[in-house]
């Protein structure tokens, strides 16, 4: 079962209507993260009880911080 999300939004000014509809969509690699929606959110959040290092934070830090990309090194060329 494909879960679709609409959400509408009306602004009003004096003499404009403006009408705005936002289509969500679950992305596929979410989807196989269960059957259902409790089994997808539950290992949604699981994936963020991970514990990582201070090396890792420290260089999360450092590509946030100076625009590079992330990487392990191994696919960099």
């Amino acid at each position: 079962m494909q879960t679709t999300f609409f959400s509408n939004t009306c602004l009003s000014i004096p003499g404009l209507v403006i009408v705005v509809i936002t289509l969500l969509q679950q992305h596929n690699l979410y989807k196989r993260l269960g059957r259902d929606d409790v089994t997808r959110q539950a290992a949604n959040r699981g994936l963020f009880n991970a514990h990582l290092d201070d090396e890792v934070i420290d260089s999360i830090r450092y590509a946030m911080n100076d625009n590079y990309v992330l990487s392990d090194g191994l696919r960099c060329k």
